[in-house]
């Protein structure tokens, strides 16, 4: 039941931001290459920190990634918009690609500083790093099996 609400969310949430960015599209008179660019440069600022650090490193914590991701957009908006200015002579398609380190930082600083994530989190991260490893549905599946029969032999 819960579920089914965020699906739902997630899927307006989805469609309101193609409506967004069809009207945004309509009214900005810019280059669309250059609008590519720069929704690449702030996606590699805000997402690229947080997937590395939350798949190999175990320390990373929500309250850092959400941190991250704002630092990289933050950063990236404000270099895109110095360059558009022209106080900085870097392209403006690839300066957003800045915010990635300083997102970075913010991130190990965060996560350092707050408490450890959780064992379950910690466990979880290591089950994603095993290469050729049983996948956690396989597992569950697997233990689930296991309980049935211990449950059919002891009624």
């Amino acid at each position: 039941e819960n579920m089914s609400g965020r699906v739902l969310a997630a899927r307006i949430s989805i469609v309101a931001i193609i409506v967004l960015a069809i009207l945004f599209a309509r009214v900005v008179t810019s280059d669309p290459l250059k609008l590519f660019f720069w929704s690449l440069s702030i996606s590699a600022a805000t997402a690229f920190p947080v997937i590395i650090l939350s798949i190999w490193w175990k320390r990373m914590s929500d309250f850092a990634a959400i941190a991250t991701i704002l630092t990289g957009f933050g950063v990236s908006i404000l270099a895109i918009m110095t360059s558009s200015a022209s106080l900085v002579s870097i392209p403006s398609e690839l300066i957003g690609t800045l915010g990635a380190l300083p997102a970075f930082t913010v991130a190990i600083v965060l996560s350092k500083l707050g408490p450890a994530p959780s064992r379950h989190v910690q466990d979880g991260v290591r089950d994603i790093r095993i290469p050729g490893g049983e996948t956690i549905f396989d597992r569950e599946q697997r233990l689930q099996r296991l309980k049935d029969r211990i449950a059919q032999q002891a009624g």
